[in-house]
């Protein structure tokens, strides 16, 4: 349903933006033949107009109630770009066919989509005169003289064909046309009338929300009569001053009734938004919500906790909730099937179920909303500690391997190296052998080193720290104060974070001495480095399973532009 609603919208802005484009390269190359001139003013209002008509019924149509209202708006936006294409010159069949049929229908379509919008469930005369309206300049007037004008008959050389030609009958085309003229300028006429009348008998309130909608489509209704009725009674048919002013009258008017609609539309939605603002703000804090039951309730130590679908009890912060005290009943506030808290109170109140029902009924709005936020709460709490548990499983595992190989293969090749420098033969090969012995240790050590730095997991994160900076191929400055050792998931953190920025720092920056400062708080260590000829974007890419790391801690990383460089600002919370 989204789909095919996305794809009606995207078609019908497509179609539009085509019309628009085309009405606006014919009128430029035939300001004469247009109603509105070739004037750049005229040619903005009339487009301007119609996109939003076709914008403002769009939206309301999105609406289940005012889908008719909607679309009758929206159709009112196209028959306003085909009444503005200079005719006969459209510049091609299908533009001139369409311009032929639909118009002269704009402000009849938007005067009953005015009417629709406000029905109020009247059907008549309300319907009636809407429906006679657009009978009369849609049908009657627009698509039943284009089945009957042959070019070719009314002599128009200029004209393109017509895509709806049935039967070529130049007096029957021009009988149509002037009896559709007087019947649409009289439809009309009654169309602006009702809307006033409508507009005028109207409450207060709905007299002052309604006022762009109905009385703009009455002045356009209005406007659209008066240039009926004088093309009816004029033998030329040419185009003149007044029945461009009329026009362009016509194409404000239908302007404020799309300008209205918009602005309803934008009221109701600032409404909602400060309606569910009040809403929320009016919700007690899970605290004040369980004083609140317990004053009511008379039991100053009444607890609330929420169940959850593992079986589980959390508190109002998403935290494991500890087991009732012995002599603690426990009152369960279901609704449906569904189990939304449980209250812990004195036993005293099971004598009284009708106290604690009562203030269980006046709090049940407050307590779904905080059954809702502590089970949020509960499961970002287990993601959190999801997370941790997955660094710390991964630093663990390369602490693991690093000790594998240091104890492991590492001491075997030490031994054969040893072997191999004590043997008598002396032979070239033997020499060769030992040879590729050490290079595979130094290998092995700076593989091992790579995994995990064995001064990170015997000495700490200040010792790891100095022996990165010893091993850089950049300069590297230490400012660290003493720091004590912490668990090694925070510290496994940060000396990722200063590694990963070294190597960036080697790739990116412009050997200029990268900085790494160190400060350890009560609960927390924080860290910053500067990172001199780095981008802040290529820093950002390099550090970017880095600050994973540090979230997956619950800290924090900041890469900002600093001077030249970057700068880099971690907070990693870790127990001492």
């Amino acid at each position: 349903m989204r789909a095919a609603r996305a794809l009606l919208i995207a078609a019908t802005a497509l179609a539009v933006a085509a019309l628009a484009v085309a009405a606006v390269a014919s009128v430029h190359r035939h300001p004469d033949a247009s109603l509105g001139g070739g004037d750049a003013a005229a040619i903005a209002l009339e487009v301007a107009s119609a996109c939003a008509l076709v914008a403002a019924g769009s939206s309301i149509a999105l609406i289940r109630a005012a889908r008719l209202t909607g679309a009758l708006i929206a159709a009112a936006g196209f028959a306003l770009l085909l009444g503005a294409l200079p005719v006969p010159q459209t510049g091609g069949a299908f533009l001139f066919t369409a311009a032929l049929a639909g118009g002269t229908s704009a402000a009849a379509l938007a005067g009953a989509g005015a009417l629709v919008y406000l029905r109020r469930g009247r059907v008549l005369p309300d319907g009636l005169v809407a429906a006679a309206a657009v009978a009369a300049s849609g049908l009657w007037l627009g698509l039943l003289p284009t089945l009957a004008f042959d070019r070719r008959q009314a002599g128009c050389f200029a004209c393109a064909d017509n895509l709806l030609l049935v039967h070529g009958d130049a007096a029957l085309h021009d009988d149509l046309t002037t009896s559709g003229l007087y019947a649409a300028a009289f439809a009309c006429g009654g169309l602006a009338l009702l809307a006033c009348t409508r507009w005028a008998t109207s409450a207060h309130v709905v007299r002052r929300v309604a006022a762009p909608v109905l009385v703009g489509a009455a002045a356009a209704a209005a406007c659209a009569a008066v240039a009926f009725a004088r093309r009816a009674g004029s033998e030329s048919g040419a185009v003149d001053t007044t029945a461009r002013e009329l026009w362009l009258l016509q194409c404000a008017a239908l302007a404020v009734v799309a300008l209205g609609v918009l602005g309803e539309l934008l009221r109701a939605r600032l409404l909602s938004h400060r309606i569910a603002g009040i809403i929320v703000g009016s919700l007690p804090t899970p605290d004040a919500l369980r004083a609140a039951l317990a004053e009511s309730a008379g039991d100053p130590g009444l607890a609330v906790v929420y169940p959850q679908l593992d079986g589980g009890v959390v508190d109002a912060d998403g935290l494991p909730a500890s087991a009732a005290p012995a002599g603690t009943v426990v009152t369960a506030v279901t609704r449906g099937r569904e189990t939304l808290a449980q209250l812990r109170h004195a036993g005293h109140l099971e004598h009284a179920p009708e106290r604690l029902a009562e203030a269980v009924r006046t709090a049940s709005l407050g307590l779904e909303h905080a059954s809702s936020r502590a089970g949020l709460r509960a499961r970002l709490h287990e993601l959190t500690a999801s997370r941790t548990r997955i660094v710390e499983v991964g630093d663990a595992e390369r602490r693991r391997l690093e000790r594998n190989l240091h104890d492991g293969a590492q001491q075997r090749l030490i031994a054969l190296s040893v072997a191999l420098g004590r043997s008598t033969d002396g032979a070239p090969a033997v020499a060769r052998a030992r040879s590729e012995i050490l290079v595979a240790l130094d290998e092995l050590r700076a593989l091992a080193h790579g995994i995990h730095p064995a001064a990170l997991t015997d000495a700490g994160i200040e010792a790891a720290l100095r022996e990165l900076a010893d091993g850089s191929r950049v300069p590297v400055t230490l400012e660290i104060a003493s720091l004590d050792r912490r668990s090694p998931a925070c510290e496994g953190a940060l000396y990722r974070t200063v590694l990963d920025a070294v190597q960036c720092a080697e790739r990116r920056g412009d050997g200029r001495a990268v900085t790494v400062a160190v400060a350890s708080a009560a609960d927390d260590l924080r860290l910053r480095l500067s990172l001199p000829g780095v981008e802040a974007a290529a820093a950002a890419m390099a550090l970017e399973h880095a600050s994973d790391r540090v979230a997956a801690l619950a800290g924090d990383m900041s890469v900002t532009r600093s001077g030249s460089g970057t700068a880099v600002e971690v907070r990693v919370p870790c127990a001492s």
